[in-house]
């Protein structure tokens, strides 16, 4: 009833400004206002007895007797019934009086609270939104704010700057959903919530951004569920869709008003400083997806059209090639004693673990000298004995290559396998074995992180070697032969006591990854075969000059390269890693966008930077060396290694690989000052790409090319 919302004192007021002959009560009805007045005001009457002589003064009248009397029949009721009966009597009787004011002011009232709930804010956080593009679906954290009628996205939190604003009304819709793909182990990598919150919103409704259907996501059920129906409060609270047609008449009398009207000014063009997507000015972060697929078109039909050229001037290469390969001379001797010294390489990690055995125990005499020695003599024979053997027997460079890199490869962890023991003996006879700093174990403690997709590594539950009672392996309980072996096998330089692990191999992650090494091998060899090799057999002959035959192979082999990048550090690495439940799988960082190239030195290839920091940057500063002459010595080390890698299976001893790195110091200086002169450009990235791998690798592969021909 309307009288509810009436207040006492409002209806006491509306009695006082008038008289008891206009508020239109009967006599008895006037005695019930003045006793429900007097009873809500001051409680219940008290039972005095009227003495004899008051009664016969005059100014005890009938009707002070009468209202006396119908104030002590109310009895013992409350002030709160009181209140409320007299102004449902007042109000009865005086509807007509002060009705019109009554709806007035709760007009007023009903303004009010309505321009309160504009600026209510229902639910306000961090959302996921999928925006459908051409490469597939993106996925980017954005900030919603949700009001009456309204959805409001934020570029963050902390910058208020608007992106988009869904208009809300009784016809929108709102679900909750499992990310099917997620659970398919489809979906693109950013698809990563557990939830979707899928809102529908009507073609009739006023929408200045276009958006039909929005698809949120979040990682909580409660979350999601709080999100739904905070959406559907909203939109109840936005009203009905004023844009859309009720019926049949409403619409043609729509078509017919717009036939009738012109709209052309309905809205204002220019209304607030805006700056061109590719002006410095614009606030927001720009995406150049499309020009990033256009740059992917163009190459593919670039090197298509190269290899078409090859192939109408040269013929079918590749087929020439396996069959030379296939008909070719058969394996001698030399190459069989290769094959045999590949199993070999074991011999030295089975010393490696004998030396260590032996030196925790303490026995055979065995002193920290002798056992240093030892592991000096074992680490440099790891690597003579492959240099001396690939050099006696000359063998082909097929299998000279691939054997002198794993013996490189076990060089490095033997070095950093007596390295870290050696720290860790010291440390336990002097009994610091809890050494808080002790960064060779992983702690005891599950990391589980949550799930992305169905074959990701973000799907896997991380475990860590542990022994049998629980804890991590410590020194000297690792110092067993399976340790050393599984170390050699891991896709890692640097040893540890135990690694973060995963419980189980994807078999069909590791079938694709399987085949896409297969296909990158394949197309390696495509592009030399096809592409690079018949330049260089034309500059054998004396056909073209080395500056023509320099840009026809710095596009080739810069592919060559970018596909040794992607199928050893992403996929063969990635696989070895499965296959030994390795769980650290970062093995490389973003170096193409590297502005510096100590960056890029730091990101292309994480393994041997972390053990050069590890066992030859660190160990130089701590025997007193400055930190340029330690980082000299590094780069100094790096180089000697790249050369033995190029001169020794190509039986030829240049140096152009050793001073092509040592001649990238200068550069880094370079890189580092424009870095600092010009924080954020990019003429350090440009020139890392021109200076690397356009002009630095094409020119070392030309110049060794032109020795191995003169030989």
């Amino acid at each position: 009833m309307i009288s509810h919302t009436l207040s006492f004192e409002s209806v006491v007021a509306f009695v006082a400004s008038n008289s008891l002959s206009s508020i239109s009560l009967s006599d008895t009805e006037q005695l019930t206002a003045y006793a429900l007045f007097k009873q809500g005001t001051r409680g219940a009457h008290r039972n005095q007895r009227i003495s004899i002589v008051k009664r016969t003064l005059p100014s005890y009248s009938l009707l002070k007797r009468a209202r006396v009397a119908s104030w002590q029949k109310l009895g013992n009721m409350t002030k709160s019934e009181a209140k409320e009966l007299y102004v449902s009597l007042i109000w009865s009787r005086n509807k007509a009086r002060f009705g019109a004011a009554l709806l007035v002011h709760l007009s007023t009232l009903q303004n009010e609270l309505d321009a309160l709930r504009v600026f209510r804010v229902y639910k306000q956080g961090v959302l996921s939104r999928c925006r459908q593009t051409m490469t597939g679906e993106e996925w980017m954290n954005r900030f919603y704010e949700l009001k009456p009628g309204y959805l409001r996205c934020y570029k963050s939190g902390q910058m208020k700057l608007l992106r988009a604003e869904v208009a809300l009304n009784t016809g929108v819709k709102c679900t909750v959903e499992k990310n099917s793909s997620k659970m398919n182990g489809g979906g693109s990598v950013g698809a990563n919530n557990e939830f979707l919150i899928t809102i529908s919103i009507p073609n009739g409704t006023a929408n200045k951004n276009g958006i039909g259907e929005l698809v949120l996501g979040t990682n909580s059920y409660e979350e999601a569920q709080d999100w739904r129906e905070n959406l559907v409060q909203a939109s109840l609270d936005g009203g009905e869709n004023e844009m859309a047609p009720q019926n049949t008449t409403k619409k043609t009398k729509t078509k017919t008003n717009a036939k009738n009207s012109d709209n052309s000014l309905k809205e204002t063009v220019h209304t607030k400083y805006q700056a061109s997507f590719l002006s410095s000015d614009n606030p927001d972060r720009q995406s150049y997806r499309g020009f990033f697929n256009l740059v992917l078109i163009v190459c593919f039909i670039s090197n298509i059209r190269a290899i078409v050229d090859s192939l109408s001037h040269h013929g079918n290469l590749l087929t020439s090639f396996f069959s030379a390969a296939q008909n070719g001379p058969e394996l001698g001797f030399q190459d069989f004693i290769i094959i045999v010294a590949f199993l070999g390489l074991w011999v030295f990690v089975l010393v490696a673990w004998v030396i260590e055995y032996l030196a925790a125990r303490a026995t055979l005499a065995m002193s920290e000298h002798v056992t240093r020695m030892a592991h000096f003599t074992n680490c440099s024979a790891s690597i003579l004995v492959p240099c001396w053997l690939i050099q006696t027997t000359s063998c082909h460079f097929f299998f000279g290559a691939p054997y002198l890199f794993m013996a490189i490869v076990v060089f490095l962890k033997l070095v950093s396998y007596a390295h870290t023991n050696t720290v860790l003996r010291m440390r336990w006879l002097s009994g610091d074995n809890n050494n808080k700093n002790d960064k060779t174990t992983v702690p005891a403690i599950n990391v589980k992180q949550t799930l992305s997709r169905k074959n990701s590594m973000a799907t896997v539950p991380f475990l860590e070697n542990k022994s049998a009672d629980g804890s991590s392996v410590k020194y000297p309980k690792n110092l067993t032969f399976a340790n050393a072996i599984m170390f050699q096998l891991y896709p890692t330089l640097c040893y540890q006591t135990s690694y973060p692990r995963t419980p189980k191999i994807r078999r069909m992650w590791l079938v694709k990854r399987c085949f896409e090494l297969a296909c990158c091998v394949l197309v390696q060899v495509l592009v030399f075969t096809q592409m690079m090799r018949p330049v260089i057999l034309h500059g054998k002959e004396g056909d073209e000059n080395f500056f023509n035959q320099l840009l026809q192979i710095a596009i080739p082999s810069l592919a060559c390269w970018v596909l040794m990048f992607y199928g050893l550090f992403h996929l063969w690495l990635n696989i070895l890693g499965e296959v030994t439940y390795f769980a650290d799988r970062l093995f490389y960082k973003a170096w193409w966008n590297a502005t510096r190239l100590d960056v890029y030195w730091r990101w292309w290839n994480m393994p041997v930077h972390q053990w050069l920091v590890r066992h030859a940057f660190f160990p130089c500063m701590n025997a007193g060396w400055s930190k340029n002459t330690s980082m000299f010595m590094t780069f100094l080390i790096s180089a000697v290694f790249h050369e033995l890698l190029v001169s020794v299976p190509l039986h030829v001893f240049r140096l152009y690989a050793f001073f092509g790195m040592l001649g990238q110091i200068p550069l880094i200086y370079l890189t580092n000052l424009i870095h600092k002169k010009l924080p954020g450009s990019q003429i350090g990235n440009i020139i890392f790409w021109v200076a690397f791998t356009i002009l630095g690798q094409p020119i070392c592969l030309m110049m060794y090319a032109k020795v191995i021909m003169m030989k």
